[in-house]
């Protein structure tokens, strides 16, 4: 989703004010995300935070 958006770990990271090595262990599956950071990460992303707890397609969309 990060991706398809158009943000680097870096750019989301500072939009939320986060660290980017927190943004990279998230996605990797490595720490478990607090709802208020999940909250934080879908209000840069411009989508309802429920959409991040879905698996992503890989059919283009």
């Amino acid at each position: 989703m990060r991706v398809k958006r158009g943000f680097t770990q870096e750019k989301l990271a500072s939009k939320c004010e986060m660290h980017d090595n927190y943004i990279s262990k998230v996605e990797l599956g490595r720490v478990s995300i607090g709802i208020d950071n999940l909250v934080k990460i879908a209000k840069a992303l411009k989508i309802p935070p429920h959409v991040l707890l879905m698996p992503e397609s890989n059919d283009g969309e």
